[in-house]
């Protein structure tokens, strides 16, 4: 049902004989890619355009170099384009591979590391390298002071650092942490996964509580302690409603 709900949302795609495509590509994501039945639609849904993709050209190039030169084992496969199903579409060449060779290359992360990168952000992939990675890692070395040798074990450790836009997420967290809360850019260095928590929601309550109470706590304890972890250990601490 939800496949031809998502057919009559974007009728252009039976103009690309997604229609006669339809079947040959739900064998496919099933027996292939070993997509649940039940999740094949969701995934349709939120990926139309693999119905455009030709399987031979296409789709079965990519799933092979996702299993063979990623590494991703076949009983990870789903869970992996379930959580990212525009891996399917992105070029071997000029985006995975590209990517790869960047991380390996330049950033020196092992290359039997970068499996686990992707099994656990592989959206890492589809980011241009030019246009995000590099101004991510010129960050990462230049404003928060990460030792370059320390680089590859963060990116393998905290891959979803990545993602983050600098100027509307990483920069206003430094800013805020360093200009306000009166931490060093030596405590980011030492843990700079910490900027992958919210601004509103988990560092700005907390650092202003531990001030206005007048707590001396490192930032790396600051954060990392659950909501309900925190708000057991400090009396009068309310932790933020989701919608702030």
């Amino acid at each position: 049902h939800s496949i031809g709900k998502c057919l009559g949302q974007h009728p252009q795609l039976l103009g690309l004989g997604a229609q006669s495509n339809l079947q040959p590509t739900v064998d496919f994501l099933t027996n292939e890619c070993r997509i649940p039945k039940d999740k094949v639609g969701g995934l349709i849904a939120s990926f139309p355009t693999v119905l455009a993709y030709s399987i031979e050209t296409t789709l079965k190039p990519r799933l092979e170099y996702i299993l063979s030169d990623l590494n991703v084992p076949k009983h990870r496969l789903a869970a992996l384009i379930l959580k990212f199903p525009q891996l399917l579409g992105l070029s071997v060449e000029s985006n995975m591979q590209h990517t790869v060779n960047y991380m390996v290359e330049e950033l020196g992360v092992r290359e039997d590391v970068i499996s686990k990168i992707v099994q656990q952000h592989p959206q890492l992939l589809g980011l241009s390298v030019e246009a995000n990675l590099k101004p991510k890692v010129s960050f990462l070395l230049d404003d928060i002071g990460v030792p370059r040798e320390r680089l590859a074990k963060i990116i393998a450790s905290f891959p979803t650092l990545l993602s983050l836009s600098i100027e509307s997420n990483l920069r206003p967290k430094l800013d805020y942490l360093v200009n306000e809360g009166g931490f060093s850019r030596e405590d980011l260095m030492k843990a700079p996964n910490l900027l992958a928590y919210s601004l509103n929601k988990r560092i700005r309550p907390r650092v202003e509580f531990v001030r206005a109470n007048r707590i001396e706590m490192a930032l790396h304890s600051i954060l990392c302690l659950s909501n309900a972890a925190f708000a057991d250990r400090f009396d009068g601490f309310e932790t933020p409603a989701a919608s702030s």
